[in-house]
């Protein structure tokens, strides 16, 4: 699998990936069938939102053969119900074409239109070969079977650096998949992390209810993706060099079916920054996601999620309701290091329609600003309040000004904060703070150095 070339609207980032070649399946009927896995990454620094997807399947002769458009509600369907990915966050889709035996389709490309959280449109590209049928010589068995597959995007999973205690994470994001129109239920999933040479270093096992509290389901549908944002390991598997994954299924209409995944583990890349940074807030808060927990992998391991709690650890009083419940709500926002404002938009009205959990929905967009600091990294902060930037775009900042004001970003009031390389993919960085305190957990604390998960500090 490789992620789909991004094409930016007027302005070529890269080259067409050559074609991969699919083989075909042969189903009852006689039919070849075939499964394009296609991987749609949102940018480091940017959500973005699906719009339609157009399937051309041409010729031996390169002649147009057939051509579909899918609505964004047929996309939606296709995807999962995902259409909206945060900046970083990785969707995989399975493309499922079923052609006559003897049919002319030689090559099929999919042409995917997005939109950014900061305007603009995005056009994303596979291409896939038809291959002859994959060796089937027997006939089809009566009766759908599932094919039930775990995978992760990308194979190789790198570990991440915590800035506090210097410990390793693994942000490991899985996808669990059904590509033969069979319903799965997950009945439990089980996974080991092993050393180069083969000796268990750690072992854990979630249960469905595990998984509903992870993905919100435990089911896989038919041709679906169930979606585990993130598989925590402990910090005893940081000299492992492979992560087992074993998924157990009941499939729909009775059977059982399995699920093997094996995944390399890899040492954390050379992400280190330059930018002398402080916290962009004041006050006591909470690091509701830190780097390597939960969504933030991949290019966007190194981020932070920043809430205020009470003493209850509750991000809002009473139900949550209202935007003005939580306490996040408003609160300023300060430039973490001197530089340019890159990009700026604040133009989008927050969500107000209120979900469970004091989440919100109906927002159009995501306010965020993204601050250039002059030695080929850049700041990103997102989920500010509409019409609160105090610069624009283009402007200087040093560090400390006033920006804006905490909105809403993934449907609740926080401060999302990432330090980006200013390069394709815009990864992002280990960034460290300076001019903080560590109010819990109790632990040491040497400066600069980035906060984690459920830390409580305080910025003066």
């Amino acid at each position: 699998m490789r992620p789909w070339l991004w094409l930016l609207t007027g302005l070529a980032l890269g080259r067409l990936p050559a074609a991969e070649t699919v083989t075909g399946e042969r189903t009852n009927d006689g039919s070849l069938c075939y499964r394009c896995v296609l991987v749609v990454e949102a940018p480091a620094g940017e959500g973005m939102r699906l719009a339609d997807v157009r399937v051309q399947t041409f010729n031996r002769l390169g002649r147009l053969f057939s051509s579909r458009l899918l609505t964004a509600g047929e996309l939606q369907t296709w995807a999962g119900g995902r259409v909206n990915l945060g900046p970083g966050q990785r969707l995989v889709i399975t493309g499922r074409q079923v052609w006559p035996a003897g049919s002319d389709a030689a090559r099929t490309v999919y042409v995917l239109r997005a939109q950014t959280s900061g305007g603009h449109e995005l056009r994303l590209e596979q291409a896939f070969w038809l291959g002859p049928e994959g060796g089937l010589s027997e006939p089809a068995p009566v009766g759908p079977r599932p094919r039930f597959e775990v995978f992760s995007v990308p194979d190789a999973l790198e570990a991440v650096q915590l800035g506090r205690s210097a410990r390793m994470a693994w942000p490991v994001g899985l996808w669990l998949q059904e590509t033969n129109g069979v319903g799965v239920s997950v009945q439990g999933l089980s996974w080991v992390a092993r050393a180069a040479g083969g000796e268990v270093l750690a072992q854990g096992s979630l249960s469905a209810a595990d998984l509903d509290a992870l993905a919100g389901s435990h089911d896989c549908g038919p041709d679906g993706v169930l979606s585990i944002p993130s598989l925590d390991l402990p910090p005893n598997a940081a000299a492992a060099g492979e992560l087992l994954v074993t998924v157990q299924g009941t499939a729909a209409g009775g059977g059982s079916c399995t699920a093997l995944g094996r995944f390399s583990l890899q040492p954390p890349s050379g992400r280190t920054a330059k930018t002398s940074l402080r916290l962009p807030l004041r006050g006591v808060w909470r690091v509701a996601v830190g780097p390597g927990s939960g969504p933030h992998s991949g290019a966007a391991a190194y981020s932070w999620l920043f809430d205020r709690v009470d003493r209850a650890g509750q991000p809002f009083s009473g139900e949550g309701g209202r935007l003005r419940d939580h306490y996040a709500y408003g609160q300023p926002v300060y430039a973490p290091a001197s530089g340019v404002l890159l990009e700026a938009d604040d133009s989008h009205a927050d969500p107000v329609n209120p979900q469970q959990g004091g989440r919100f929905g109906g927002g159009s967009g995501e306010n965020y600003v993204l601050i250039d600091h002059g030695n080929g990294e850049a700041s990103y902060l997102a989920g500010l309040q509409q019409f609160s930037l105090a610069p624009r775009q283009g402007q200087p900042v040093a560090v400390g000004d006033p920006l804006g004001a905490v909105g809403v970003t993934a449907g609740r009031p926080a401060l999302l904060y990432r330090l980006l390389r200013l390069t394709p993919g815009r990864p992002s960085l280990a960034a460290r703070f300076g001019g903080w305190q560590l109010l819990a957990p109790a632990a040491s604390l040497t400066l600069p150095a980035g906060p984690e998960t459920g830390d409580q500090v305080r910025i003066p």
